[in-house]
């Protein structure tokens, strides 16, 4: 008997150990689920704060196409007066290729922003999918949880159900 007890107390011991070892790994899943949470409200703030930056130069990128449209009517302008004024043509020749200069520059700057625009949207895209994906695990892990929930309401209610009919058998004996 002494054996029997001395088994049964290291058994004893070992079921401890693995349920104080499961309830460690559920502590862990359940940091990692937070963590994960956080991080995915992190990358969607980032997420909206790009597509805002994008939104701006994406703006910025039209209000120049229009100055520089707005600068080559203007410079077409100078090179039709400058026909009619041969005096000042020459003036007015060195301006409208300074002007046409500056239009080239402005271009060539609103299809760097239009790249950058167009990189920074991609980012973004990234960023939302990797927090959808994020967002799903996170809802698995709940869906896992409330499965688990339900199981041991249930063995809840079997346990209850036992203990009803261990009391109505004892009150049959009592009245036997």
């Amino acid at each position: 008997m002494n054996k029997d007890s001395t088994s049964m107390n290291k058994d004893s011991k070992s079921m401890n150990k693995d349920s104080t070892s499961m309830n460690k790994d559920s502590t862990s899943m359940n940091k990692d689920s937070k963590s994960m949470n956080k991080d995915s409200t992190s990358m969607n703030k980032d997420s909206k704060s790009m597509n805002k930056d994008s939104t701006s130069m994406n703006k910025d990128s039209t209000s120049m196409n229009k100055d520089s449209t707005s600068m080559n009517k203007d410079s077409t302008s100078m090179n039709k007066d400058s026909t009619s004024m041969n005096k000042d043509s020459t003036s007015m020749n060195k301006d409208s290729k300074s002007m046409n200069k500056d239009s080239t520059s402005m271009n060539k700057d609103s299809t760097s922003m239009n790249k950058d625009s167009k990189s920074m949207n991609k980012d973004s895209k990234s960023m939302n999918k990797d927090s959808t994906s994020m967002n799903k695990d996170s809802k698995s892990m709940n869906k896992d949880s409330t499965r688990m929930n339900k199981d041991s309401k249930s063995m809840n209610k079997d346990s209850t159900s036992m203990n009803k009919d261990s009391t109505k058998h004892e009150t049959r004996i009592a009245q036997a």
